[in-house]
């Protein structure tokens, strides 16, 4: 309930974005007589956080507050200096937003995956979640470090959701993902997606689970009952559970609630709509990403040597990088196309201290050593290499390397 003589600016900020500072709560709380000398606004706002009701905004977050935002078709001008906003908007209410009316079709590329708890009633399977589950699952994606999660641009490009039962969020600063409260389920999914970007989705599917195992704590759900993964049924439109991999099983695959005939979607031929979730569950040590299968392997894309590298061959890739007029300004991002985790490359970020040629340097030594996911996307080899630098349009210097490495062979 907001009070009588809240600004016009704040109680829409509040509505349309969910953002509310510490003069607003103030109001309130005065209104409804919450406040005294041994509980002050300060008690309230540190419960709340402690809570996960709210999360605090940090600084770079006021970049999604237009500069103009039409309210109630009343042209409204937001102030977005950051001096002048910090004590105005500095919190994060997921509760207070309306609920979305329309969605967009999930994209095909990649197919939405759910979060649920399996429950078993005479011979039936369902999914369901606990109440509270969504507005928690979102406060604790955005206590995480920003180059983790992130929010997404304004929801009046259409293209994005903020609302109380869907969610748009930047992941790892180039993706992002919609989460959907479907009451029974919730929806997640995953936008960017390339071939080349298969360990990222396997990433953020690990990110939710961390994040889905702390709300679970918070909501005191029984700790025998654990929740899945799973996806639609193509064929029935039911669900089909993800059997994760384990120490009896080599593999993860799907079991369908309904289906006589399973659907083995992690299975299918040439789709990685599906398995691309689960890549690190599927993949044989020393082999290619699973989900690669009857595509094109790397010797054909590129025509080059395929022979697997190691740190020996640092300084020549090193060298045959700048021969070519590679920067490294982007190692980071290179880094995640040649397999790289992102916990993996912040280190390397923070350790480098903004020396690109240090970055560059450990980030490919990581790939040569074939930390985290290397093998899964080819191992280190000048094929992988070349393809990586293709896929963050370094068109020149791939051509160039790839001209060398042919001319020696």
């Amino acid at each position: 309930m907001i009070a009588d003589d809240t600004e016009v600016v704040e109680r829409n900020i509040l509505i349309k974005f969910g953002l509310f500072g510490e003069a607003l709560l103030e109001k309130i709380a005065k209104k409804q007589k919450i406040l005294n000398d041994d509980f002050r606004l300060s008690h309230m706002i540190d419960l709340l956080v402690h809570l996960h009701i709210i999360a605090e905004v940090r600084v770079n977050h006021l970049n999604i507050i237009t500069e103009d935002v039409d309210f109630e078709k009343e042209k409204v001008h937001v102030v977005t200096d950051v001096k002048s906003n910090k004590e105005k908007i500095k919190y994060f209410f997921p509760c207070a937003l309306p609920s979305y009316d329309k969605l967009n079709p999930a994209l095909t590329e990649i197919q939405p995956l759910l979060i649920a708890w399996e429950i078993k009633y005479s011979g039936t399977t369902t999914l369901a979640i606990p109440q509270g589950l969504f507005p928690l699952t979102i406060v604790h994606l955005l206590e995480r470090k920003k180059e983790e999660v992130d929010f997404s641009p304004d929801r009046d490009s259409h293209k994005f959701y903020r609302y109380h039962d869907a969610m748009s969020l930047r992941v790892y600063e180039r993706y992002f993902i919609d989460i959907i409260n479907r009451y029974t389920h919730l929806e997640i999914h995953f936008r960017g997606y390339k071939k080349s970007y298969s360990q990222i989705v396997a990433e953020v599917r690990e990110l939710l689970r961390k994040v889905m195992e702390k709300s679970s704590k918070n909501l005191k759900v029984e700790e025998d009952t654990k929740f899945i993964f799973a996806f639609k049924c193509p064929e029935k439109g039911t669900y089909c559970i993800v059997r994760e991999k384990d120490k009896s099983k080599g593999k993860a695959s799907t079991w369908c609630t309904e289906c006589v005939s399973q659907c083995n979607v992690l299975d299918l031929e040439n789709d990685d709509s599906y398995r691309c979730w689960f890549s690190d569950q599927l993949s044989s040590p020393g082999n290619k990403f699973a989900s690669l299968e009857g595509q094109d392997p790397p010797t054909k894309k590129c025509g080059v040597q395929h022979t697997e590298l190691d740190t020996s061959n640092l300084i020549h890739i090193l060298d045959i990088l700048k021969k070519h007029g590679y920067s490294g300004v982007d190692y980071y991002y290179l880094g995640l196309r040649l397999g790289l985790l992102p916990r993996t490359l912040d280190v390397i970020e923070e350790e480098s201290k903004g020396n690109v040629r240090n970055g560059l340097r450990e980030c490919l030594k990581a790939w040569l050593e074939q930390k985290d996911n290397v093998k899964s996307v080819g191992g280190p080899t000048y094929d992988t290499l070349i393809q990586a630098l293709r896929d963050e349009e370094e068109n020149a210097v791939a051509d160039g390397i790839e001209k060398d490495i042919n001319t020696k062979k």
